[in-house]
């Protein structure tokens, strides 16, 4: 076991082999800890992020050159589903969690998706209460009809209850108030304090990422062009005026 569990190395990807997304993207998370994919619209984070979890080919996309290996083995080609077994989960950008359901039924479907018994699905269950007590409050009611915060909790959870090694999270601050969003990476950092988990955030809130992560990598244009520890990168000025345009005045 590598204490890097996850690798990207020269790695490029495209859509309907004619739209280039990605351009020799080299990256490596540490087991345990916490990575930021920071950029603008359109960098390449989504993109990153699927790659890895090979969910690009749902939308016609493909990694076209380099490597990816999680935990030393090469993934590149393996079933999304056999990753979520592995412990390789993806929180995707908008939440997706089914409306017509209850968040407890939101909350089995991901523990149900890696054949987990009805009996170890409720001691999980209970686990993800306790560390989303907003969850058990809200157990019975429709997923649609929660709030954007609670949604976002609700993803996180239904990711959690497969007890991954890793979560990739897409814009978790997306269309969230500024303290849910505060209260969204607070969880993220206790769960990755309290069970080792490790995360990787595709981000625009800059100055927020990086007050919660380790480490950071900055896309543009589907080009990695920056990388280096969070504490380092939140004080450089030209992340805001080249790489993100300025604008975000999180503090």
């Amino acid at each position: 076991m590598t204490d890097k569990i996850i690798t990207l190395t020269n790695v490029s990807a495209s859509y309907q082999k004619v739209i280039v997304a990605l351009q020799d993207i080299s990256l490596s998370v540490r087991t345990g800890s916490i990575v930021a994919l920071l950029g603008a619209n359109g960098a390449g984070k989504t993109t990153t992020l699927k790659g890895i979890s090979n969910l690009l080919k749902a939308e016609s996309g493909a990694i076209t050159s380099g490597s990816i290996t999680f935990d030393g083995r090469d993934i590149k080609y393996e079933n999304a589903y056999e990753l979520v077994n592995a412990g390789l989960v993806q929180v995707l950008e908008g939440r997706r969690c089914f409306p017509h359901l209850s968040v407890e039924e939101n909350l089995l479907a991901g523990a149900y998706a890696v054949g987990t018994s009805k009996l170890e699905s409720i001691e999980r269950l209970e686990t993800i209460y306790d560390w989303l007590p907003r969850l058990k409050s809200r157990r019975y009611s429709l997923a649609g009809l929660t709030s954007g915060g609670e949604q976002q909790m609700l993803a996180i959870g239904r990711a959690l209850i497969s007890r991954p090694r890793v979560v990739l999270l897409d814009e978790p601050s997306m269309g969230l108030a500024p303290i849910i969003v505060k209260e969204i990476f607070e969880i993220v950092r206790t769960l990755n304090q309290e069970t080792g988990t490790t995360f990787v955030l595709a981000e625009q809130n800059l100055n927020m990422a990086l007050k919660y992560s380790d480490y950071g990598y900055v896309l543009e244009n589907g080009q990695m062009v920056l990388e280096g520890l969070a504490s380092e990168l939140i004080a450089r000025s030209d992340i805001h005026d080249f790489y993100l345009g300025g604008g975000i005045t999180e503090k």
